[in-house]
């Protein structure tokens, strides 16, 4: 076992999950599937051990030692969690959603082994398999990776044999972080705004706990073709034009620049266990209108700093900007929060095709209690899911001060604004729907 110091995102992480009073429901990270038939449990078990060997991070474990938060590496050996957990299973989705609270306990603290794999298996033939992850350990988006890695290795054709691990080139990257990019960071943090009027942020601020709701969505065949167009017309990706429509949305009109975060999960390639567990592409950029362009003007220009942002901060992790400038993380009741709007992207093309002999089958089995708790983290979060042709996402909203009506006109007004760019780009930007003429 080594034991490293842990990088600033793992730490404000580690503090916020592993706190007896965080809401347990928040803690609850996984990826599963529904299988038509039964799972090798052998072979299953040794391709969950050849995804655990090749990748640290799955062998972290983050304690607290004389106050500072450090990372405690195993070895497999060296781990006395099992790789995989079997049960039994009715094939009912109801058994599903009880196979996940059962993991309560196994949620609400660090784990030398950052995963549980858990194979339930059904007298019908079927099998469920749950990747649970340890939030703790590291950020949830990993699961999805995590468990398209484990499938590849049960079909015999694993993509990543010798990663990179993240302790070879943390440090580096973290100092080369700050030389090139930290400075930048605090420029564009100093001259931002929230999206929020100020009353709306105001009531938000007096609100020690609330509720935290998803407001499903799925785009219409409109929307989705306007986001083809807006593609070829800019030359950019789904991702890029909806994430610069939903901008321009919460743009702000007395010209002030206001912040919004963008974390991109869509990543690809051997590290991608390790960025997106312990890294989290999660920039900051700034929506601007200077006098009023065009709206094929302003998506030109926001796609530009869309794109800066995420080549240039994503150097440097914001947990690293707000521990050395003595910023809060902004997911504690009261603190500061960078910023109110999160856009997230994620692909769903793990949840397509074969897993070994077994096809994946659709089975919805949604948590039964709803999010009650400290009131931190940003208002909105869009997250936006990118299959082959169908896209879909959720609004994740802090209610109060968001009601579900409000909700409800966001995802209408963000869909509005992907319409009017693309159906009109030489029309003004100001005819584009805007968050903040809603709750004026």
């Amino acid at each position: 076992m080594k034991t490293i110091p842990a990088p600033a995102t793992q730490a404000v992480y580690h503090d916020f999950l592993a706190a007896p009073d965080t809401y347990l429901p928040i803690k609850r990270m996984f990826a599963a599937v529904a299988l038509d038939s039964v799972l090798d449990r052998r072979r299953l078990e040794a391709a969950i051990r050849a995804v655990a060997g090749a990748h640290e991070i799955l062998r972290t474990c983050p304690v607290t030692v004389d106050g500072q938060v450090l990372q405690e590496i195993r070895e497999l050996p060296e781990i006395d969690e099992p790789l995989l957990v079997t049960t039994d299973w009715d094939g009912s989705a109801e058994a599903v959603t009880d196979l996940k609270t059962g993991l309560e306990n196994w949620w609400a603290a660090p784990r030398q082994l950052a995963v549980r794999p858990i194979l339930a298996t059904s007298g019908t033939g079927r099998s469920y398999l749950l990747c649970a992850y340890n939030g703790c350990s590291m950020d949830g988006i990993s699961a999805h990776f995590l468990l398209d890695q484990i499938r590849a290795h049960y079909s015999g054709r694993p993509f990543v044999t010798a990663p990179v691990q993240f302790s070879d080139y943390s440090a580096a990257m973290t100092e080369e972080g700050h030389a090139l990019a930290y400075d930048d960071w605090m420029r564009l943090i100093d001259r931002s705004a929230s999206v929020l009027p100020d009353a709306l942020a105001k009531d938000r601020e007096s609100i020690p706990k609330a509720w935290i709701r998803v407001l499903p969505f799925e785009l219409s065949p409109d929307v989705t073709a306007a986001v083809g167009t807006l593609c070829r017309t800019f030359a950019c990706t789904r991702f890029e034009a909806l994430a610069v429509a939903t901008e321009l949305y919460f743009r702000r009109d007395d010209d002030r620049p206001a912040s919004v975060g963008v974390l991109h999960g869509g990543r690809r390639g051997p590290r991608s266990l390790e960025v997106a567990g312990l890294l989290r592409t999660q920039v900051m950029d700034v929506v601007q209108m200077d006098g009023s362009p065009t709206a094929g003007a302003a998506f030109t220009a926001q796609l530009g700093s869309l794109r800066a942002a995420l080549r240039h901060l994503a150097r440097l992790p914001v947990e690293e900007v707000c521990r050395r400038a003595g910023l809060p993380g902004g997911f504690r009741f009261g603190e500061r929060r960078l910023w109110e709007v999160s856009i997230i992207s994620r692909f769903s093309r793990f949840l397509t095709g074969p897993f070994g002999e077994a096809a994946i089958e659709p089975l919805d089995a949604p948590m039964r209690d709803d999010w009650f708790c400290e009131n931190g983290g940003p208002v909105f979060s869009v997250n936006f899911t990118l299959g082959k042709g169908a896209l879909t996402g959720g609004l994740q909203y802090v209610d109060p001060p968001v009601d579900p009506g409000t909700a409800a006109a966001v995802v209408a007004g963000i869909q509005q604004t992907v319409l009017r760019v693309a159906g009109d780009p030489a029309a003004s930007v100001a005819s584009a729907p805007a968050f903040l003429r809603l709750v004026s």
